[in-house]
């Protein structure tokens, strides 16, 4: 396997890396295992730290089970994005932050893959629900819904 220079790595993330990316890679969940997750950038500057991101998960039964969290999720039905081969759904309860050098380390690393951009009726519902969530802190909601410029 050939090694690919820091300078073409970091060219290669820099223009891939931009809000409503799906990325693939490694993430430590809750119980302190590193598995391999699919995340949706949120930062309107994309250069910006940490970048804020919503996890993905096909694992279902909770928001089956609890319909009342459905308006602060989008439910990516199979078929729609080729780059959820499953049901999936995009949870916009909870914004997850981590720096851009972790992020740029793992695409160094190969794993950290760049999988396609979210289609922009998604980019559109993120917003809504940010817009109105009871869970997504102001400071947060200003860094992907106004670029962290502070509304007067």
């Amino acid at each position: 396997m050939v090694d690919i220079p820091d300078v073409i790595c970091n060219g290669v993330f820099d223009k891939e890396f931009r809000r409503g990316r799906v990325i693939k890679t490694l993430f430590r969940c809750h119980d302190g295992k590193e598995r391999f997750k699919f995340l949706v950038i949120l930062n309107k500057d994309p250069v910006r730290d940490p970048t804020l991101y919503f996890l993905t998960t096909s694992q279902l039964d909770f928001y089956n089970k609890y319909p009342n969290y459905n308006k602060d999720i989008i439910r990516v039905t199979k078929g729609d994005l080729v780059f959820f081969p499953n049901e999936t759904i995009i949870d916009c309860r909870h914004v997850y932050k981590s720096s851009r050098e972790m992020f740029k380390k793992n695409f160094r690393n190969k794993t950290l893959r760049f999988e396609g951009d979210l289609p922009l009726k998604f980019m559109q519902d993120i917003n809504r629900i940010v817009e109105q969530s009871f869970f997504i802190p102001k400071a947060d909601k200003d860094i992907i819904l106004k670029d962290g410029i502070k509304s007067v």
